[in-house]
């Protein structure tokens, strides 16, 4: 093939303890992936997944999991601007970039899930506001990233003459990954002139083509080269058989990650869970050539789950086990293919 794609691994960690959340990113790092995002909620995504599930708090999540590790690059996919003041997480991401040794990506995004900040009593403005909350918060923080003392004074925040220390290993900082839900025209004009990533979480393909089609627009209009731009998009990737239909397939995503058998999901986790590739590694390549190379994406932020075939999972039970022996199947029968 005349393109090639990126893999890293977007490991859920719904309900996982400590140690096996360390097993599975130990073990992609093994794998070679490029890197390792988790998710930064404090409880469960309403309406589709139980707002009790287990979550650890995602930065103090990954300083352990820098040390648990040496090569793999590390991040969340995505935190949401809101949810924490800019210096201060400038001041955590470049803790855990300097923990790392310069392996911190950072994932950001505008936000969603309103229940998830009303149940901390924190506002979640409209849709506009919370983009010029994310642009205050790259400002910030690539200042406090790369000057001596930085002052910056917007709508929404004020710094002025803030010293940080340790400064992050990465030179000039960080990469910043762009995350866009579904939106075609704020989020790509940000990805356009902050991102040296994106990452794509949802959306059929009509509307991930129409995202691809205005990042490219910006790009052009603010004479941006596009390929400084890792472009990824997150896919749901089932093994089977190849004999299940689409909808079984997702089923099987919701028994695995829940833990459970349970009733038929409803039909908005369906769409919310679109990307979903599934099938025999034959189809899952073609799957990938369909929904990720052509449509712009040089990237894939993998959710790999194993339904109905036996894997290798390590010794571990549970949706851990299962997912590192889907990481291990994606690292072994798909990743050369696509390389």
């Amino acid at each position: 093939m005349s393109k090639k794609l990126g893999f890293s691994i977007f490991a859920h960690g719904n309900n996982w303890s400590y140690p096996s959340t360390r097993a599975v990113w130990q073990e992609a790092e093994r794998l070679g992936f490029e890197a390792a995002w988790t998710q930064d909620n404090i409880m469960g995504h309403s309406p589709y997944v139980p707002a009790d599930i287990a979550y650890y708090e995602i930065f103090t999540l990954l300083a352990a999991l820098a040390d648990a590790t040496s090569k793999i690059r590390i991040g969340p996919m995505a935190t949401p601007a809101v949810r924490r003041i800019p210096p201060l997480l400038a001041k955590m991401v470049a803790s855990i970039d300097s923990i790392s040794g310069g392996r911190m990506n950072l994932g950001i995004g505008a936000g969603d899930d309103e229940l998830q900040y009303r149940a901390w009593g924190q506002p979640f403005p409209p849709a506009g506001q919370r983009v010029e909350i994310l642009r205050e918060s790259i400002e910030i923080m690539k200042r406090m990233w790369t000057q001596d003392r930085a002052s910056f004074e917007g709508k929404h925040f004020r710094i002025e003459n803030v010293a940080m220390y340790p400064k992050p290993v990465q030179k000039p900082h960080p990469p910043i990954w762009i995350a866009i839900g579904q939106g075609t025209k704020l989020m790509p004009r940000v990805a356009a002139e902050y991102g040296d990533g994106i990452g794509v979480e949802w959306g059929d393909d009509q509307r991930v083509r129409k995202i691809t089609e205005a990042l490219e627009r910006n790009c052009e209009e603010l004479k941006r080269d596009i390929s400084e731009i890792t472009r990824g998009r997150l896919v749901w990737i089932v093994f089977t058989d190849g004999t299940l239909d689409h909808d079984a397939a997702i089923e099987g995503i919701y028994d695995v990650v829940r833990g459970k058998k349970g009733p038929r999901p409803p039909h908005a986790y369906f769409d919310v869970l679109d990307p979903v590739v599934h099938g025999t590694p034959e189809q899952v390549v073609q799957g990938l050539q369909r929904r990720v190379l052509s449509l712009g994406f040089d990237h894939v932020i993998a959710v790999p789950i194993a339904v109905g075939i036996d894997v290798d999972t390590g010794g571990l039970k549970g949706s851990e086990g299962n997912f590192i022996g889907a990481m291990r199947h994606l690292a072994e029968k798909i990743v050369p293919e696509l390389n």
